[in-house]
């Protein structure tokens, strides 16, 4: 009875609407999750993350899981992710999106899943990296290793936020490095973000990634933006 009272007083909410959860729902309510706005892109259908990357950086495949758009479901999610602690909903996507990559015989196409760091100071004030979070979902479903010590961001830049394509790439040109290369080298890379807007942070951390002599190097986001 008491905890039925709290869930009247304090009911958990959807992260995508901001409406109460039932009992049966976690992180994003069932309306929501039937519409999230899916790419597709590891079905076949053209990408156009893939698109945006190409000429600039080798990439063997280049998915995300859900179209952003401002004032959607999907921002929303990432705000809740990014600033509200849902490592919930992080999970939930990483969960979902997993499933469909490992129906598609995904799992063989990769080595390790590398997430996009955040500056050391950036995720003690957070308390976590959200591309770990989902990162660690998709291994967790595809059965790949994870780390996130091997490459890391060493500068502390300004947020990207209103940055145009030329200023992101200047904001994050020379940011990473690869600390553990032998980890690495001629591995095949699954590099995880949470939202890729021009691919100016992916160009940079793949640029690092190829130097250390990885074989390959793959992208999979949250979401991107049209």
């Amino acid at each position: 009875m008491f905890r039925d009272l709290l869930d009247i007083l304090f009911p958990d909410c959807c992260t995508g609407c901001g409406n109460a959860l039932y009992k049966n729902e976690q992180a994003i309510c069932l309306h929501c999750l039937n519409n999230l706005p899916r790419t597709n892109f590891h079905t076949g259908r053209n990408s156009i993350l893939l698109d945006r990357l190409k000429g600039r950086i080798p990439v063997k495949y280049a998915f995300s899981f859900l179209y952003f758009t401002k004032g959607g479901i999907v921002q929303n999610l990432l705000h809740n992710i990014k600033y509200n602690q849902s490592k919930q909903t992080a999970t939930l996507l990483g969960n979902l999106y997993g499933h469909e990559l490992l129906e598609y015989g995904y799992s063989k196409c990769f080595d390790v899943i590398l997430p996009v760091p955040i500056h050391k100071n950036k995720e003690k004030k957070r308390g976590y990296n959200q591309s770990a979070i989902f990162g660690e979902a998709l291994a967790s479903v595809l059965q790949i290793p994870f780390s996130n010590r091997i490459l890391i961001r060493t500068k502390n830049s300004d947020s990207q936020t209103h940055k145009n394509r030329i200023e992101r790439w200047i904001n994050t040109h020379n940011t990473y490095a690869a600390v553990e290369p032998d980890e690495i080298k001629n591995k095949k890379i699954l590099l995880v973000d949470d939202i890729i807007t021009t691919g100016a942070t992916i160009e940079s951390c793949a640029e690092e990634l190829y130097k250390n002599n990885v074989l390959e190097v793959s992208v999979a986001s949250i979401a991107v933006a049209r």
